[in-house]
């Protein structure tokens, strides 16, 4: 009844839909994503050397796009360190610190910025790149799309961990923020971990291997990585921890809920995914260890909460007592209106100059300043006077050498020692200054008001006494009045 048919015809697999599916370039999505993970890997080393060396707040901008430029020239570095000098890291902690020492901390932060610049790059050109060429397997659009997602995400919670710095009295960032920071970090490795992980096996295998995991394997493996990333979170919030308890020291109410609050998550975790009975103790104690641990640094910060408010409040007054120190040398030896010498500074000046070379003396009336203050206001003729002291110290500043001067020596009168020997050059150069204050009544609100000014030109030959030679100046600047005002007239010899 039955024969035995012998036959070489193997018969046909007919696959099903899920062999079926895009499959797309799984290979090369795969090293894109190896190249990401090594970009993070490193991303996170290069921020825990940011965190060591204290540079995490030397930028104080969040500029995703411009930041990407560093500093370029003295101007912009000197910019980007008056930013950090006015947070509390430097007044309290960095106030030693000069533009050079700020360079190498500045490098860091930018370092691991420029960095999760690149990672965003890096993602942006591949995931379009693969989009627009039709390569993703069917299914994986969304899960690459989130690693984006969660890279911008990054961003922002750095900026907000960044920003925790920037006031008050803290000194560092907020070590929750920062174990946010870190634990995004660390999930966003996980999935392009996993991602890798799973390209590297075709769609058909990855569901037979769900369907005969190991259950007791795939728990621990679950549990064991539940674990390390808590562990990652406990070491992010025991870097700053001082910072923490610092925060709820003056509160006991909130050291007590952030403890608790620690309690219950810890023991949640444990009962949703509870470890082998031999290692509870090896839990219970280290639980025990770091309350141990909270209840040492509360009690420790609570004094050094005390020395940094003296610190910041020391600080202050030093810095307070510095501006009034240099406010009463302001008015000392400078005139308040115009910022030039007063007459007092003027003489000192002159005392220090050498007195065997031959310079020139100019002194300078305006004219008819008082008809100005009467006729426009006073804060016109205040105006007036700041910007003839602002033309004044144009000359100088524009004159080769050190030993030239202007000095307001009262109301509407001003004197200069030009350190120049010549009498034509120097009267060349009186004529500038009468131009420049005749032009500036152009600038002014009042169409109908002008102004000048009388100006006489004394010779100081060497060994001659200061005081003569203003009076022979004097007389010259009068001339000029006589003359018709607006004018440069030259003392006699």
């Amino acid at each position: 009844m039955f024969v035995e048919v012998q036959t070489d015809q193997r018969p046909q697999i007919a696959t099903g839909a899920i062999d079926r599916a895009k499959r797309g370039a799984r290979g090369a999505i795969r090293v894109w994503l190896m190249l990401l993970f090594a970009l993070v890997v490193v991303m996170i080393a290069v921020g825990g050397l940011t965190r060591l060396t204290d540079s995490g707040l030397s930028i104080t901008e969040w500029k995703p796009l411009t930041g990407a430029m560093p500093p370029m020239n003295a101007a912009d570095w000197q910019a980007e360190f008056d930013k950090y000098q006015q947070i509390p890291e430097f007044k309290v902690q960095n106030a030693w610190m000069t533009l050079e020492d700020f360079k190498s901390i500045y490098w860091w932060e930018w370092g691991h910025r420029q960095l999760g610049r690149v990672i965003g790059l890096v993602w942006a050109l591949g995931f379009f790149g693969f989009l627009a060429l039709r390569k993703i397997p069917t299914g994986w659009t969304g899960r690459l799309l989130l690693i984006g997602g969660l890279g911008g995400l990054q961003g922002a919670i750095g900026w907000w961990m960044v920003s925790s710095g920037l006031t008050g009295t803290m000194l560092d960032v907020a070590s929750y923020r920062l174990a946010t920071h870190l634990g995004l970090a660390f999930v966003i490795l996980g999935f392009i971990a996993w991602y890798i992980l799973m390209l590297g096996l075709e769609e058909r295998d990855l569901m037979q291997a769900r369907r005969s995991k190991d259950a007791k394997l795939f728990s621990l493996g679950t549990g064991w990585m539940h674990f390390a990333f808590l562990q990652i979170l406990i070491g992010a919030l025991v870097a700053g921890i001082t910072i923490i308890v610092s925060m709820l020291a003056p509160v006991p109410i909130l050291a007590l809920t952030f403890a608790v609050g620690f309690q219950v998550t810890a023991t949640a975790l444990l009962f949703l995914d509870p470890p082998d009975s031999h290692d509870w103790g090896s839990l219970m104690a280290i639980d025990a260890l770091f309350l141990v641990f909270l209840a040492y640094a509360f009690a420790a910060t609570n004094r050094q909460e005390e020395t940094a408010r003296t610190l910041v409040t020391n600080r202050m007054l030093t810095q307070r007592l510095e501006a009034s120190l240099r406010e009463v040398e302001q008015l000392a030896y400078r005139d308040h209106l115009t910022g030039l010498m007063n007459r007092r500074s003027f003489f000192r000046f002159a005392e220090k100059l050498d007195p065997d070379r031959t310079r020139h003396v100019l002194t300078i009336d305006l004219d008819h300043f008082k008809a100005i203050n009467d006729t426009f206001g006073h804060a016109t003729g205040d105006l007036v006077l700041e910007r003839v002291g602002a033309a004044l110290r144009d000359v100088v500043s524009g004159l080769d050498g050190d030993d030239h001067c202007a000095a307001r020596t009262g109301g509407e009168e001003f004197v200069m020692i030009l350190d120049i020997d010549d009498m034509e050059r120097t009267a060349s150069v009186a004529e500038q200054i009468r131009f420049a204050i005749a032009g500036l009544s152009a600038g002014m609100a009042h169409a109908e008001l002008k102004t000048s000014a009388s100006i006489g030109v004394g010779e100081w030959a060497a060994r001659d006494d200061l005081d003569e030679v203003l009076a022979r100046a004097d007389r010259a600047t009068y001339r000029a009045k006589a003359a018709g005002r607006n004018r440069v007239e030259r003392a006699a010899a």
